[in-house]
């Protein structure tokens, strides 16, 4: 009588502990934009933060593609459950979960951009003045310049939009975000006419990975958090020397 006791008492704990186990969401909607949505498609991009969190997770991706204006409504309203390489912002915080800790710090700062037998080149804060400066919709950047009065701003809703506008005259400079790559535009400018300036806003960021507050993968932040620790600390080993 003794033994079975000990053997339920044992079986029940271990359906206690098997019930505590979070049952996690299937599926991951991830919001991309649209060069980015190629790679994965691709199978280019396996690197990407977000997948590896997938995999780890053992969650299905599924991709949501978008410029990026619509990529952080898509987190607002919850039609997509996260976004890589965003900043924080105490505006952007109060629908995104910024998950931690953050997965990169980019150093190679806000860059500006222009064709150059069209446009003086730019060497500092002041050559901008006068200038169409082309930026992507609902980007942050710098405060000078997001703040800034005395510029002339056009948002665009995605960068290939901007370089063709510039090889067609119509807009003077646009300035990348920090995770942008040049060789996502060698196919439209395929003479390599826009160029990088001197003038850049260097300034270490972090990038976070954001989680829709409305979100059915909110109740499991700490899970997905305690996974991205994992991935996070794996690469900081992979790479110190």
């Amino acid at each position: 009588m003794k033994y079975l006791l000990t053997l339920f008492i044992l079986f029940t704990t271990i359906s206690i502990q098997l019930s505590a186990q979070p049952t996690t969401p299937k599926s991951l909607i991830f919001a991309v934009q649209p060069h980015d949505a190629l790679k994965i498609k691709n199978e280019e991009h396996n690197n990407n933060i977000v997948i590896k969190l997938a995999k780890k997770l053992n969650a299905n991706i599924e991709i949501y593609e978008c410029p990026w204006v619509r990529c952080v409504k898509a987190i607002e309203s919850g039609d997509a459950d996260l976004i890589d390489d965003l900043f924080f912002s105490n505006d952007r915080a109060q629908y995104t979960y910024f998950l931690k800790p953050s997965f990169e710090t980019q150093s190679s700062g806000y860059r500006f951009y222009a064709d150059n037998s069209k446009t003086k080149v730019i060497e500092k804060w002041s050559d901008l003045k006068g200038l169409r400066i082309g930026f992507l919709r609902g980007y942050k950047h710098f405060p000078k310049f997001d703040d800034s009065t005395e510029l002339n701003k056009v948002d665009i809703i995605d960068l290939d939009v901007a370089i063709k506008l510039i090889l067609k005259n119509r807009l003077d400079v646009f300035i990348s975000p920090p995770s942008f790559d040049e060789r996502s535009f060698e196919k439209i400018d395929i003479q390599n006419k826009v160029t990088r300036q001197p003038y850049s806003h260097i300034e270490p960021t972090p990038l976070f990975i954001g989680l829709s507050k409305k979100s059915p993968w909110i109740a499991y932040k700490e899970v997905i958090e305690k996974s991205l620790v994992e991935i996070v600390t794996k690469k900081i080993s992979s790479t110190s020397p």
